[in-house]
Order: C-alpha cells, then sequence, then structure tokens
C-alpha cells in the first residue's frame, strides 16, 4: 500500500487491527524531513586521535557489548553539537544515566553525506554495518566538548 498524504488509517497485521500513522516523509512540524549533512561522535580524547589518525571509524557490534548496539551494528552518531550539553548531560542523552561523562570528553564532526542512516531515537543516528566506517576526506573537524 502506498499512501501519499500525512494521516493514521488501521490495517491488519494478521487478524490484529493495528494502527499505522504515516509521515510521508515529514518531520513532526509537518516540513520535509532532511537527513542531517553533518553528525557528532563523542569519545574519550586517546580514542579521537585514534580516530582521527587512521580515518576510521569502528563499529559498536551486538556480539561484542549488546548494550553498544541498542539499534544494531555499526556506527553510532547524535546530532547534538560541541559545547551544548556537559559530559554528565551527554552522557545522560546516549546512556541514560549522568555518571559516564568521561567517555564523552571529545568529539569529532562527521559530514555524512551519502551515507545511510537510521535514527534509532532523538539524538541517536546509526551507520548500519559490520565494518570500519571509512572517514577519508568526511573529518569536518573534531576537539574537545
Amino acid at each position: 500500500m502506498t499512501v501519499q498524504q500525512l494521516h493514521t488509517y488501521y490495517v491488519l497485521a494478521g487478524g490484529v487491527p493495528v494502527l499505522v500513522h504515516n509521515s510521508c516523509g515529514l518531520d513532526s512540524e509537518g516540513d520535509p524531513a532532511q537527513t542531517p549533512r553533518a553528525l557528532y561522535h563523542y569519545t574519550t580524547e586517546d580514542r579521537a586521535k585514534q580516530i582521527v589518525d587512521s580515518q576510521e571509524l569502528s563499529p559498536s557490534l551486538k556480539a561484542n557489548n549488546p548494550k553498544d548496539a541498542r539499534y544494531g551494528d555499526g556506527q553510532y552518531l547524535t546530532d547534538i553539537a560541541p559545547g551544548t550539553k556537559t559530559q554528565g548531560q551527554l552522557s545522560a542523552a546516549f546512556l541514560r544515566v549522568p555518571w559516564a561523562g568521561q567517555k564523552f570528553t571529545h568529539f569529532i564532526e562527521i559530514d555524512v553525506t551519502g551515507l545511510d542512516i537510521v535514527e534509532g531515537r532523538p539524538g541517536v543516528f546509526l551507520i548500519p554495518n559490520s565494518g570500519n566506517l571509512d572517514l577519508t576526506g568526511r573529518i569536518a573537524r573534531w576537539g574537545p566538548n
């Protein structure tokens, strides 16, 4: 079924009626949804240096730590701009606990143009894959939060 306009309707899933909302590619204000051009990866200073030096971002893998890959395997990024939240606030936003802020001291701004991006929840984006992401030509800037 293709629905061209924004609306809510019922469908049957097996024999169960289900209420479905079709956003038709629109954001919450009804404007066309757009993928951000740049997203941020927060990490420690040492890890940020390693990422910048190698020009690669490793994936979070469910097999290694299910809590690090809640929305699937891949690289996790955010649209939370540097300097807008404290380390504790970043910890609360990403991990749902405020005491792990030491994991989010630095950011890397990544140009995500042309990449497949999935929004796991507000503020959390995933580039689904199980291999390293080549960042050559994609790092716009990096530094302390």
